[in-house]
């Protein structure tokens, strides 16, 4: 499953709201209690997204699957109600951070997604608990 241009321009234009950018793997959705994998963006965060880190282009938007499905997975101890999926692009090297956030224990939103640095990712591993490495 993935995320199309077509799905981000629907749901900035209001034509659905909410999408469905993927799914949480099977061990991670039953460790967290969760009742469905689905994780949705809203268009209220991805105008959050475009506002606060305009450097994240749409098409970087379409890696937001692969930080949900196949990235390291985090969860703050302070807030575990926050989760972080990490994803690291093969190709350019390039970071991304996912930030969801578990509503009512059986909704999964994405509130964030923004690119991150190593360091970034060394202090987050610091503080939050470890769900899942990388593949």
């Amino acid at each position: 499953m993935g995320i199309t241009l077509q799905d981000i321009h629907d749901l900035r234009s209001g034509w659905r709201d909410p999408i469905n950018v993927g799914e949480l793997p099977d061990a991670i959705r039953v460790l967290l209690a969760l009742r469905v994998p689905q994780v949705h963006l809203s268009r209220a965060s991805l105008e959050h997204i475009r506002v606060k880190h305009p450097d994240v282009t749409d098409f970087d938007l379409l890696l937001l699957t692969m930080a949900v499905e196949r990235g390291m997975i985090m969860r703050e101890r302070r807030k575990p109600n926050v989760l972080l999926g990490v994803y690291q692009e093969p190709a350019s090297h390039r970071r991304f951070v996912a930030v969801m956030k578990i509503a009512a224990a059986y909704e999964v939103w994405v509130t964030s997604f923004h690119r991150a640095h190593r360091r970034q990712t060394m202090q987050w591993l610091k503080r939050c608990e470890l769900l899942r490495r990388h593949p």
